[in-house]
């Protein structure tokens, strides 16, 4: 278990949470959900969202790479139409938000983190 000075927990520091929450103190779960677990539910996150981009970049690739006009079509569709936001969306929330947690800058921006490991 790595904690740095202050108390924060690196994967946690970019966007607010810490290990600490109120939930886990009122619910009593402090021995059960322990930083290690949190760290190992981000390491997750981390790898659902680099499969599930693979898998929209690969759908994206195949689509160009068969030459149907109809794929091409509906994928241009897909990202420039009327639900384009839809996708846009979806790309954010399961790729690009789970990547914040591998990122060494997003970690090493809380306070009191003095660990060289995660600057």
């Amino acid at each position: 278990m790595h904690l740095l000075r202050g108390g924060r927990h690196p994967l946690w520091a970019c966007h607010g949470a810490h290990p600490d929450d109120p939930l886990r103190r009122i619910f009593r779960y402090e021995a059960i959900i322990t930083v290690n677990v949190l760290e190992n539910v981000a390491k997750t996150m981390i790898l659902t969202g680099l499969i599930v981009g693979l898998a929209y970049g690969t759908e994206y690739f195949i689509a160009w790479y068969s030459h149907n006009a109809v794929e091409w079509e509906s994928f241009r569709w897909r990202a420039m139409g009327e639900y384009a936001y839809g996708l846009y969306f979806m790309i954010f929330c399961n790729v690009l938000i789970p990547s914040f947690f591998c990122s060494r800058r997003c970690a090493a921006a809380s306070p009191g983190c003095s660990s060289s490991r995660w600057r």
